[in-house]
């Protein structure tokens, strides 16, 4: 799996079910005119893409050194068959 595949599924919970959630909420309330609201809209607009880049960015380095880690094969004329 990729880090995108992971990446993708975060994005997708913090996307689609926390705005699921808030529609449902917001039939019974008018959020838009609170100020707790707004504050929360901000903050997690800007939180969204910095949560994204994060998380690519910790996949893409934790990838590289599970990588690292791994034993190196001998070259072909080595083997021994």
């Amino acid at each position: 799996m990729t880090a995108l595949g992971k990446v993708h599924t975060h994005l997708f919970l913090l996307g689609m079910i926390v705005f699921l959630i808030i529609a449902l909420y917001s039939e019974k309330h008018d959020l838009e005119k609170q100020k707790t609201f707004r504050v929360f809209m901000w903050v997690y607009n800007i939180g969204v893409p910095l949560t994204s880049v994060m998380l690519q960015s910790a996949e893409y380095f934790r990838s590289g050194q599970q990588r690292s880690r791994q034993p190196q094969m001998p070259p072909f004329r080595e083997l021994q068959v």
